[in-house]
């Protein structure tokens, strides 16, 4: 039976080679962020050229370091911020967001000894004397004075809608709480049975005064993606069974009138509404916003506002967000925009984004196609790409990796759909270098042995039509062999054995010009450079053949540094003597 011939050299192939390539780019992948980095870069740019206008529903007071130079060190005792949020309820703020942390009672030491002289009558040594009475007037006229919780509480009740930020450790928990959430968190969350939202371990809440008398709380975690940067707002914050909107998306549902019972979450259709305004979202309720750039929300002085120079009426009818911007007092996150963003700026800016709907989503269709992307540009690296030739391969494949590109902006721009082609863009720039520089390399390999079989069998020609006699021809086919590190050494023989034969037939003018060719290569090749000096000589002084009166001509024979004369196939060694009739000589056979 016979046996079949197996091709051993399937890996030179194109095909073989665009695969290789697949393979490769889906290995880096899954091994590595390189892609996912690209991809984010992109999607950064795409939305940074949306032209969108966050709108002035927003403003922002900035507790800046003018404030603190002016009111005092941080944290200020809290009535400063009861009288700026007085201010702003007079001056008919529509939403007040305070997004400074208020997780501790403020202490101050004058409390500890006013409550001495409250508690004075009741101590036995003390009883009886009409004194403590006075004093316990004057203690509670003093811890009133002096609470500056209730006074910042009565603020907050008073305006009615001032929101509070909580914290949370995101994460997955491992186990059960710490303790059960306070009672008066519970009309702050929703009730969160399909787990739409991001997971958290603990939590921190305003303390419980300042959270019963806000209109809400409302988390104010980031979500900073691989490189650091925030693109997504978790709308929610699961804890344990229970979910808190964040403060953006309680900011922009109160602005249009809306409570947290008319905040719907769909996890079946990933999308979050409230009225009429639709937020897509991804699995756990993250949205991807639009970032309106630097100086998008221009920042008012907090202690402008708190001493008049800015009147509380210019922000009628505005969600008002409040919050640190000085040095040392707030973190700060990178933005798509390249520019680094306090907690309050991104907090303008995500409220402007779900108030406006300024969305992108990464639709389901979207993964289809960018799949589909990826195969169509593996099977064209397979399949098509070895048909085309070099130039008609670089225009489709620069057509399809520019074309790639400006689709996912489009979707972007037009669609407000992240649709990732990082991935077949970078399987076609990789797969085109590789099957090109293959190509090449080929190519360049082939043209050598082309050039060396060519160069070989001129000089092998060269030789023949040499030991023929055709002098003429066999330096013509010399010539065309390349004097290189390859051919040169064997070559130099060749054309010196030439040259010795031209001189032999007394032919000193090609014997001159081989020289010279020669010489152009290496001068210093054996006698090279006495060998031309003499054909020089020689074809420009001998004749040969001479002899006007003499039928037949003398023969020179020169002094030995010449080759001697060639008749036929007989080397001539000397003259023997004249006749009438011609010259007769002593030859050798060979």
């Amino acid at each position: 039976m016979a046996k079949r011939k197996i091709n051993t050299k399937f890996w030179r192939t194109d095909w073989f080679l665009g695969l290789v390539v697949v393979l490769a780019v889906l290995a880096i992948q899954i091994s590595s962020d390189f892609i996912e980095r690209l991809e984010r870069q992109l999607y950064d740019a795409a939305t940074q050229m949306s032209g969108k206008k966050p709108g002035d529903q927003i403003a922002v007071i900035a507790i800046d370091d003018q404030s603190i130079r002016n009111i005092g060190r941080w944290p200020w005792p809290r009535d400063v911020q009861a009288k700026v949020i007085s201010q702003l309820a007079e001056g008919k703020a529509k939403v007040i967001v305070n997004t400074t942390l208020l997780f501790e009672p403020e202490s101050d030491k004058s409390l500890g000894y006013i409550q001495k002289f409250k508690d004075m009558p009741s101590q036995p040594e003390f009883a009886g004397q009409t004194l403590g009475e006075a004093v316990q007037k004057l203690a509670t006229v003093a811890q009133a004075d002096l609470d500056n919780d209730a006074k910042l509480a009565a603020a907050i009740q008073k305006a009615g809608n001032v929101l509070l930020a909580a914290t949370f450790e995101l994460g997955e928990p491992a186990g059960r709480p710490d303790a059960p959430t306070r009672p008066d968190m519970a009309r702050h969350v929703l009730q969160d049975s399909q787990g739409f939202s991001f997971p958290s371990k603990s939590a921190q809440y305003p303390i419980e005064k300042l959270a019963s008398a806000s209109a809400g709380v409302g988390h104010l975690n980031q979500w900073q993606d691989i490189d650091s940067i925030v693109r997504e707002e978790p709308l929610f914050v699961g804890h344990f069974g229970q979910a808190m909107p964040s403060l953006a998306l309680l900011a922009a549902a109160k602005s249009l009138n809306y409570n947290l019972v008319d905040i719907k979450p769909d996890p079946a259709a990933a999308q979050v509404k409230f009225g009429k305004v639709t937020l897509k979202t991804d699995e756990i309720g993250r949205a991807l916003t639009q970032f309106y750039g630097a100086g998008a929300f221009p920042r008012d002085s907090f202690y402008d506002v708190y001493t008049g120079k800015i009147a509380a009426a210019r922000y009628a009818g505005k969600v008002v967000v409040i919050g640190p911007t000085a040095a040392g007092l707030g973190n700060v996150f990178a933005s798509p925009g390249g520019t680094s963003l306090f907690a309050v700026d991104f907090m303008a800016h995500s409220t402007a984004a779900l108030l406006n709907q300024h969305l992108y989503s990464m639709t389901s269709w979207g993964a289809y196609l960018s799949l589909a992307a990826f195969l169509a540009v593996a099977v064209y690296l397979i399949a098509l790409l070895p048909r085309l030739s070099a130039a008609h391969g670089a225009l489709v494949s620069g057509g399809l990796f520019l074309g790639l590109l400006v689709l996912s902006v489009v979707l972007v721009l037009g669609a407000a759909a992240w649709i990732k082609f990082g991935l077949a863009a970078l399987l076609l720039l990789v797969g085109h270098l590789a099957l090109t520089t293959k190509r090449f390399f080929f190519t360049e390999v082939g043209k050598a042995k082309s050039d060396t079989e060519s160069a070989d069998t001129n000089r092998m020609m060269g030789l023949a039509l040499q030991g023929q006699g055709r002098l003429d021809e066999a330096f013509d086919r010399f010539r065309r062999v390349p004097l290189d590190e390859t051919h040169g050494a064997a070559l130099m023989d060749n054309m010196y054995n030439l040259a010795l034969d031209f001189e032999r037939k007394r032919q000193f003018n090609k014997a001159q010009a081989v020289y010279e060719f020669m010489s152009t290569y290496d001068k210093d090749y054996k006698d090279l450079a006495a060998k031309l000096n003499r054909a020089k000589n020689l074809s420009e002084t001998v004749i040969l053949g001479g002899g006007g009166s003499h039928p037949g001509g003398t023969m020179i024979l020169g002094d030995g540094t010449v080759e001697k004369p060639k008749l036929g196939r007989y080397d001539v060694e000397k003259e023997l003597g004249k006749g009438a009739m011609g010259v007769v000589y002593l030859g050798k056979d060979p």
